[in-house]
């Protein structure tokens, strides 16, 4: 793939003019990247096809799948002929960030929707989110709330309140890490783009694969003067299923590396914008310590001491750091597999704490939080 769309600068230092700048007003590109989901990009697609806004074109771009991905595809282009158009493009495998940079050159669109071929898109969506923008001519991108989709249909956390107002300064802090009983607010399908904006923030980074990616492109975002919407209501899902998913890697160690990248990248967009403040100084410094312990536990040892050192450069005075420097030193002094089991010990009683306290009637919502009070309903 061309190198010029193999970009991680920063948005203003983006290649002008990597996307065409021409597009068919009021179209929605749909951009589906794939590898290897035959059983799930059918259900993927028919809910772009069930919804209420037209026009759309969907753009799968096939990143090297070696199963009948293509077949499936063909297919639903053959019955939606008339209705959709449905481009189906294939690539050597690079990666899902490689394959949206794809999508985006072979878009047409006035408004964006990235979608993996593995999420389900709500039939309100695309009319909903459209709607905003031709309201507002000066909105650039405008998301809803999303949910887990688990198999056996199980209720789960939902992002997120009808009462919560975004803005900037919460939204930086969410992506870092600053609720952990909350999903995150900003994820890959739950936005639609202006293509202007998409041309501004640049390619996504295909370093990352699949770790990091869409926070940071819509890291981007905040650092630009960028007008955005938020729509309380559930658009979109992300299943859960047994083909293989990122968050089956969250425990490995190439994982939590590539992770730490991308933070460290957050951390200088964040930087040279003047929005690295002492609060997410501390918010990093968390995530820090909470990718270093699975990767001591894998046994990833220099990556999880580099880790704990990187929290500790960027830890405040304060009792928290005090306990970083003790740990450290626990693994220091005690090895790792020896400290990693006096953690569990640690771990085991503070559950049994958390399981006893919480069944105790007036103190249970104290520790599960409140109920979430946006429902299912769409808009």
């Amino acid at each position: 793939m061309d190198k010029a769309i193999n970009s991680t600068a920063r948005p203003d230092a983006c290649p002008k003019g990597w996307i065409s700048e021409g597009y068919e007003p009021g179209l929605v590109s749909v951009i589906v990247p794939t590898y290897n989901r035959a059983s799930l990009i059918a259900e993927t697609l028919e809910s772009v096809r069930a919804q209420t806004y037209r026009p759309v074109e969907i753009v799968v771009v096939d990143d090297g799948s070696t199963d009948d991905t293509a077949l499936v595809v063909q297919e639903f282009a053959a019955r939606t002929k008339g209705d959709l158009e449905v481009r189906y493009l294939h690539q050597e495998n690079q990666g899902p960030s490689a394959a949206r940079n794809r999508g985006l050159l072979e878009s047409r669109g006035e408004f964006i929707q990235f979608l993996d071929s593995d999420d389900l898109l709500h039939p309100d969506k695309l009319s909903a989110q459209v709607g905003v923008m031709r309201q507002e001519a000066d909105v650039q991108f405008v998301f809803s709330g999303w949910k887990i989709l688990p198999k056996g249909g199980l209720r789960t956390p939902r992002w997120w309140r009808k009462d919560f107002n975004p803005d900037r300064q919460n939204l930086l802090d969410l992506l870092f890490g600053a609720d952990n009983h909350q999903i995150l607010p900003l994820w890959t399908a739950n936005g639609i783009y202006r293509r202007s904006l998409c041309q501004r923030l640049g390619p996504w980074d295909t370093e990352q694969k699949g770790a990091m990616d869409d926070f940071l492109y819509n890291i981007r975002m905040f650092t630009l003067p960028a007008s955005y919407r938020y729509v309380p209501a559930i658009h979109a899902w992300a299943r859960q299923h047994s083909g293989g998913q990122i968050t089956d890697q969250f425990a490995e160690p190439d994982y939590l590396a590539n992770t730490y990248a991308g933070y460290e990248k957050m951390r200088r967009h964040l930087e040279d914008a003047g929005l690295f403040g002492r609060r997410r100084q501390w918010l990093l410094c968390r995530a820090y310590y909470q990718l270093a312990r699975p990767a001591l536990i894998a046994g990833a040892t220099r990556l999880g001491m580099k880790l704990l050192d990187e929290a500790i450069s960027i830890a405040p005075p304060s009792a928290a750091r005090l306990k970083l420097l003790t740990t450290r030193l626990l693994y220091r002094t005690l090895g790792t597999a020896c400290a990693n089991r006096l953690f569990d010990v640690k771990m085991q009683l503070a559950g049994a704490m958390r399981r006893a306290l919480g069944s105790v009637g007036p103190l249970r919502h104290i520790i599960q939080g409140p109920p979430d009070e946006l429902d299912d309903s769409g808009v």
